[in-house]
């Protein structure tokens, strides 16, 4: 089974880990969450991600291009070009993600390409 990296500020991916976890059963061995408290540095991060196999991984999400996890996870997965890293992650790009699992469906440049759109258009933007 393929399985989903999951790396963000803990509030935040645990927060989308109980949203997704609603609509689809067995996330737990869909995604494997690390979450970034607020008193730990970039090192201890990089040590956890440095204790996970990453050949067991087919994507990457992280919460916020710029920040502390995507920073840290680019150069942990520098030498695993194979792993996509999508940063910003939204509930439904998640839940699109776990359901192609569930289907069986192979991470594909055409499914990566689906989910960014699925992130984007979930944006709403909202003008006086």
């Amino acid at each position: 089974m393929m399985k989903v990296l999951m790396i963000t500020h803990k509030t935040y991916g645990k927060a989308l880990i109980k949203i997704v976890s609603q609509k689809i059963i067995s996330t737990e061995k869909m995604i494997h969450f690390i979450g970034f408290d607020e008193n730990e540095g970039a090192e201890d991060l990089a040590k956890k991600i440095s204790e996970i196999n990453l050949k067991d991984y087919s994507l990457c999400f992280v919460d916020l291009k710029g920040g502390t996890p995507a920073n840290v996870c680019i150069s942990s997965l520098w030498n695993h070009p194979d792993i996509p890293i999508l940063m910003g992650v939204t509930p439904r790009m998640l839940q699109y993600t776990l359901e192609c699992i569930v289907e069986g469906k192979a991470f594909t440049d055409d499914m990566i390409k689906s989910i960014k759109r699925i992130g984007v258009s979930s944006i709403q933007f909202n003008y006086l």
